[in-house]
């Protein structure tokens, strides 16, 4: 037997439209924007994960502290907004991590932070051209035996050619050394300390400019009252500055690297003495490598591993160990098929606890920033490539969302992936997101344009680009990411591909930037197997910028829009009749009140009419929505004022409510962009406005899935689902329909339970329902039905008693609920109880 209560029934048609609430906006997961260009060598921690910096990259593109697992997940832990890190990090006497920035901090000079493993980051010490302490400091710092940080800055002091500073870690910053243009100035590597509690370092010689002088770095020491010493000069071949790192070994000696020295000027490896001796231990060839610009890893038996930033066959760079005797072997070549994606490593090597060595690359093969991390065998050379950064989450979602029989959501990207070309996602019902397929540029072509769900579950879409000439690429490819090129579109009738769609024939039908002459862009049509046929060329007068999906009438009729052309030259809707004539049916005009440059496709409305949105014009000349019949009877149906949206960008989408939502690429707050609703009638309710925590820059259309709820993507902002920045946009929910709250079960026995729990209904009469069972997967359950709420503006009670429980089982209870914004059983969460055995 159960029994259930309402504190509320029935509702009057006037209470809905008075009380219909706004839907709720749910951020779910950021398209996290990946490291860049690391340069600093990775640091093992304790945890026995790597942690490193990358200088650009990340949510603003200025660089990363991230962590790298030994099987090769990467984490970004921070993001920074400004002057990412040059070098590498160093742990604390805390556990902490701690690193350099050269610009940025408080007051835009550089800063000293500190960072946990976990990610919280705060600034040690701030930097500033104004207080001769120095700034931009580039360089690692060192922990000092008196527990305090050292390091060095690259501008500012007394001479303005950087400092040495103390940091303790209580923040006090000294510095107690000032380099200036008679010592060669502008320091260069991470300081190292001898047993005495001197200090050793490098300058660069960068910024001399005397006669014969030019680029001739040093290495030197420092006392702890900052008197230095010259102990070497450089002789640099060739125009660039002397770039020289040092390490301390085991046997009291420093060893480094010297680009720009030995006789081919290739760079050299060198041992010094505190003395000030200097050895070449290995001049490079360029066969071997050249260039080398990191610290060096010493091992207990004498052994030295580091690499060389080029190579003279390859052109990308080298690992490389040099033996005791002075025998040097090339681990690896970067850039060839066996280290293929990731070249120009500028950081040294870490030795893992399995007794590999560990590093990044700075670079893609293709020269766009991006790199990524590697594993070399100290026994057997074996390469392992662990992650291409750009290749761990695709950024920057373009067009729509589609869905898929897998209970998956399908995009494309324009960045991301292995080559930066671009990829193919998925997004889980747990939302996570993951690369499906990565665009190379050359095998099946980039930037992907268009993408739909055949009728045969596969993923079809375009390119604009192919291998061979930028006419672009129409592509199948399987949820399991094997794609397959149908067909190469032919610059000289149709190239280009924007927009795709399936009609009810099989077919292929999409637009496409040019056609066969300039100023001209086309339609066309492709079977699945790749047939393409050219139905048209697109003038100015029917308008030659299409904008956004077609639309397929049942009688073959093909709608589209232009963003331009017709005879005021503001855009179009145009016709194309099976086996006809593309002819525009209506012209777009500029004004206060009239519609003008369309950014979108056409959806039907309930009443006949074909709605549509553009980007200007309307009482506020921020856009408008309209809508058009099919002889061409246009009409204005809401303007947009700029507290609700600006500039909508996408194709409505009909909801289960009989409104249409959209977006905006501009205002309402912080002019990112927003989320509305607009009835028939015209009223404009604002369901979100983006401030790029939350996503920026709404793109393509919103999908309305199986479960009732919209979803969409934004190009920039967003944050993960860890809370971290994110950068490459926001994959985002707008839930329809009521929300529900379950409350803690009482009244327990062993044969019985009072369930609890609120409704809000969104101002909706709303059927509510409760659902119990033994099954936490809910896939058997009992439903008990509690009637239907009334509209309120205020949480609703609910509740039902159970009886004829089992003693001693765990039941779990959710709330149902269902209304005219989503007819569709909407699942709360979840909670649970205990019968007791008696």
């Amino acid at each position: 037997m159960i029994h259930h209560s309402l504190r509320a029934l029935a509702a009057t048609s006037a209470l809905v439209a008075a009380l219909h609430a706004t839907p709720v906006f749910e951020p779910l997961q950021g398209f996290a924007l990946p490291p860049l260009h690391s340069q600093g060598t990775l640091l093992r921690a304790a945890d026995g994960n790597f942690y490193g910096t990358s200088a650009l990259g990340g949510a603003y593109g200025q660089g990363t502290v991230f962590r790298l697992t030994p099987a090769g997940a990467l984490t970004v832990l921070h993001s920074f907004e400004s002057g990412g890190p040059q070098d590498g990090l160093i742990l604390g006497p805390d556990g902490a991590l701690y690193g350099t920035c050269p610009a940025g901090g408080n007051l835009g000079d550089g800063c000293v932070f500190r960072i946990t493993t976990s990610g919280d980051l705060s600034i040690l010490a701030d930097f500033s051209q104004y207080n001769f302490k120095g700034y931009a400091p580039q360089a690692a710092l060192l922990l000092g035996a008196d527990g305090a940080f050292y390091g060095t800055t690259t501008r500012g002091g007394l001479h303005g050619s950087g400092t040495a500073f103390k940091l303790t870690t209580g923040g006090t910053l000294t510095a107690f050394h000032h380099f200036d243009l008679l010592e060669n100035d502008q320091p260069g590597c991470a300081l190292v300390q001898d047993a005495n509690g001197d200090f050793y370092g490098s300058t660069t010689g960068d910024l001399t400019y005397a006669p014969g002088d030019e680029h001739r770095g040093t290495l030197f020491r420092l006392t702890a009252a900052g008197v230095r010493t010259t102990l070497h000069t450089f002789q640099p071949i060739g125009s660039g500055p002397t770039d020289a790192t040092l390490i301390r070994g085991q046997d009291g000696n420093f060893h480094g690297t010297a680009s720009n020295t030995g006789t081919a000027g290739k760079g050299t490896l060198f041992q010094l003495t505190p003395a000030g001796t200097l050895t070449t231990r290995y001049e490079f060839d360029g066969l071997h490598g050249q260039e080398p610009a990191a610290p060096l890893l010493r091992t207990a038996d004498g052994t030295l591993y580091g690499t060389t930033a080029y190579d003279s066959t390859y052109l990308s760079g080298t690992a490389f160990k040099l033996a005791a005797d002075g025998t040097l072997a090339t681990l690896r070549y970067f850039g060839t098929a066996a280290a293929p994606l990731g070249v120009r490593p500028l950081a040294g090597l870490a030795l893992g606890t399995d007794g590999a060595l560990y590093g990044t690359t700075s670079v893609n093969q293709q020269g766009s920033e991006g790199g990524g991390a590697f594993k070399i065998s100290t026994a057997n050379a074996r390469y392992t490539l662990l992650s291409t950064f750009r290749s761990l989450s695709p950024a920057q979602p373009l067009g729509s969302l589609r869905e898929a029989a897998d209970g998956n959501f399908y995009g494309i990207s324009r960045s991301g992936g292995t080559h930066d070309d671009g990829t193919i996602f998925r997004i889980t019902p747990g939302h996570a997101i993951a690369p499906t397929y990565h665009f190379d540029g050359s095998t099946y072509a980039a930037r992907p344009t268009s993408l739909v769900i055949g009728r045969d579950r596969n993923l079809y879409g375009t390119t604009s680009y192919d291998p061979l000439q930028t006419a672009g690429t129409f592509f199948r490819c399987t949820p399991g990411g094997v794609l397959t090129r149908l067909s190469t579109f032919d610059p000289a009738t149709s190239s280009r591909p924007l927009s795709l769609i399936q009609g009810s024939d099989g077919n292929f039908y999409g637009t496409a930037e040019r056609g066969s002459a300039a100023g001209k862009a086309s339609l066309f049509k492709l079977t699945p197997r790749g047939v393409r046929t050219v139905l048209t060329d697109l003038d100015s007068a029917t308008g030659n910028f299409p904008v956004g999906d077609l639309l397929r009438t049942s009688t073959g009729t093909l709608l589209g829009v232009s963003g331009a052309g017709g005879t005021q030259g503001r855009g179009t809707v145009f016709t194309l009749p099976s086996g006809g004539t593309a002819t525009p049916l209506l012209s777009f005009d500029s004004g206060p009140v009239t519609a003008d440059a369309p950014a979108a496709g056409l959806v039907p409305g309930p009443d006949g009419w074909y709605y549509g949105t553009t980007q200007f014009g309307g009482a506020y000349g921020n856009g408008t929505v309209y809508k058009v019949n099919a002889t061409g009877t246009y009409q204005l149906v809401a303007s947009f004022p700029v507290n609700y949206g600006s500039n909508p960008n996408s194709k409505l989408q009909p909801g289960p409510d009989g409104s249409l939502y959209g977006t905006t690429a501009g205002t309402s707050i912080y002019n990112l962009g927003t989320v509305f609703r607009v009835t028939p009638a015209g009223q404009i309710t604002l369901l979100a406005s983006f401030d790029g925590d939350n996503g920026a820059q709404p793109t393509g259309d919103l999908l309305l899935a199986s479960d009732g709820h919209l979803y969409g993507t934004t190009l920039e902002g967003g944050t993960t689902a860890e809370g971290r920045p994110a950068g490459g946009g926001e994959y985002y929910r707008i839930r329809l329909g009521a929300l529900t709250t379950p409350q803690a079960a009482d009244a327990i026995t062993a044969r019985g339970a009072t369930l609890h729990g609120t409704v809000q209904t969104g101002g909706l009469a709303t059927n509510v329902a409760f659902q119990y069972t033994t099954d936490p997967t809910f896939r058997r359950s009992t439903t008990v039905q509690l009637g239907t709420l009334a509209p309120s503006a205020n949480p609703t009670s609910v509740q039902t008693t159970l009886t004829r429980l089992a003693p001693g089982r765990t039941y779990w209870f959710r709330l149902l609920t269902r209304n005219a914004e989503n007819p569709i059983d909407q699942p709360g969460d979840a909670l649970s109880f205990t019968t007791p055995r008696s």
